[in-house]
C-alpha cells in the first residue's frame, strides 16, 4: 500500500514522501496515529501542486532577499545617537535597533558586538541564507 507521510518517521521517511508499506502497517499503525494517509491519485496530485507552489514562493522570497541585500550594500545605514565629546556613545547600538532599521523579516546579524563609538562600521548580515557585509554610519546628534 502506498502512504503519504504526514510526519517524519525515523527509519521510514520524511514528511510528504510517498512510501510503500505493508497494508497491515498502514491500516494498524500509520493511518490511525495520523502519521500518514493513503495515497490516492487525487491526494498525490494535490501534494505535488502544493510542493510546486511552495517552491515558487521560496524562489520569490529568495529573490526578494537578494534585492534587499543589494540595496543594503549600496548605501550605508545611518543612525543618529547621543554621544559624548570624544565620540563614545552613551548607550551601545544594539542588534535589535539595526534589524529594525533593515526592516526585513528573517534578518540576523553574524558575530555582532554592540557599537559603542561614532563613525563608520561594517557588520555581517544574514538575510534568509544570504550573507553580506553592510556599512553602518553612526553620527552624533
Amino acid at each position: 500500500m502506498q502512504v503519504i507521510l504526514l510526519k517524519d518517521i525515523k527509519g521510514i521517511g520524511r514528511i510528504g514522501e510517498v512510501i510503500d508499506v505493508s497494508d497491515g502497517h498502514a491500516r494498524n499503525f500509520l493511518i490511525p496515529r495520523k502519521l500518514g494517509i493513503a495515497a490516492s491519485d487525487q491526494v498525490v496530485s494535490r501534494l505535488e501542486a502544493e510542493k510546486k507552489a511552495g517552491d515558487k514562493k521560496l524562489a520569490e522570497t529568495l529573490a526578494k532577499a537578494e534585492s534587499a541585500l543589494k540595496s543594503l550594500k549600496s548605501k550605508p545605514l545611518k543612525f543618529l545617537v547621543q554621544a559624548d565629546d570624544k565620540g563614545h556613545l552613551y548607550a551601545g547600538l544594539k542588534e535589535s535597533e539595526i534589524v529594525a532599521k533593515i526592516n526585513e523579516e528573517g534578518t540576523r546579524l553574524i558575530d555582532y558586538t554592540p557599537i559603542k563609538a561614532v563613525g563608520n562600521h561594517k557588520i555581517k548580515v544574514n538575510l534568509k541564507g544570504n550573507n553580506a557585509e553592510v556599512s553602518i554610519q553612526v553620527q552624533k546628534i
